[in-house]
């Protein structure tokens, strides 16, 4: 019994500790005041019958074609509610199939693919409750992401795949914006001039080949304040994909939560946006 007491002591003592601090190297587990994490916490709170309609990403689709006609996205090719009925369905070449709410549930799809495959993965997705899945779960570090319950009736959905497109973010915060991001083979930081501006997390720059602005970016800023005028809400990352050309763009979707707001920020960049993170 000496030696289980023993082994707990240490564990309790020192196994423990150093998970946390190895953890909070990589992640913002305790969150200080004024910086964008803390901003984004407590933002978790506000807006949640909104945030989630705009974070179903089938519904945010359908706010587009009403509110904002001139914005393109993927088309979608089916929705359901059932992964089942997705046998009914003849598949393009190449597809995308997502479930309209949470994150990274996607698959992107061939003709190669077996359909009971398809299914079953359309399953596990439905069987994610994402505001509470996995490590959200865990008391008293605030890992929830409350307006995922606020997804209505969430659907498995096919849309099609969108060929030689670059991923492209923009943060907004209380209506002004953060900073862009551009992904390639790495992720190029921009101001709303296209000013390269240093890494939010490492404060560092990188050498980028093609520094020339998107022809379509002033469409993709003015499209994010007017949604900001239009629904004032403090805290969103808008994910667009720019074409290969960079003169048009598709819009993605709508995160409210980025990284649960739990991405590393580096100090100065914190203390640069303070006021607005005030």
């Amino acid at each position: 019994m000496e030696k289980i007491y023993l082994i707990v002591l240490v564990i309790t003592l020192f196994v423990i500790p150093s998970i946390v601090i190895y953890l909070n190297t990589k992640f913002d587990l305790f969150i200080k005041k004024n910086t964008f994490n803390c901003l984004c916490q407590k933002e978790k709170q506000n807006k949640l019958v909104e945030k989630g309609y705009f974070s179903d990403k089938l519904k945010a689709k359908k706010y587009l074609e009403k509110e904002f006609p001139e914005i393109k996205y993927a088309k979608v090719i089916y929705s359901t509610s059932n992964p089942e009925d997705l046998s009914k369905i003849k598949v393009p070449d190449r597809y995308v199939m997502k479930y309209s709410t949470g994150a990274r549930m996607f698959h992107i799809g061939s003709k190669k693919d077996k359909l009971k495959d398809i299914i079953n993965k359309a399953k596990y997705y439905k069987s994610i409750k994402f505001s509470s899945y996995g490590y959200r779960s865990i008391p008293f570090f605030n890992f929830k992401e409350p307006h995922y319950d606020y997804n209505k009736e969430p659907k498995i959905f096919i849309e099609e795949y969108l060929e030689g497109i670059k991923e492209f973010r923009i943060v907004m915060v209380k209506g002004e914006l953060l900073y862009c991001e551009k992904i390639t083979n790495k992720t190029e930081i921009f101001n709303k001039e296209w000013e390269q501006i240093s890494d939010p997390i490492t404060n560092g720059f990188i050498n980028i080949l093609n520094k020339e602005k998107p022809k379509c970016l002033d469409k993709i800023i003015k499209f994010c304040y007017e949604f900001y005028e239009k629904e004032k809400i403090d805290l969103v990352r808008m994910d667009f994909y720019l074409n290969k050309e960079e003169d048009d763009f598709y819009f993605g979707e709508f995160t409210f939560t980025p990284e649960n707001c739990r991405k590393k920020y580096s100090n100065q960049f914190n203390r640069k946006h303070k006021e607005l993170f005030t």
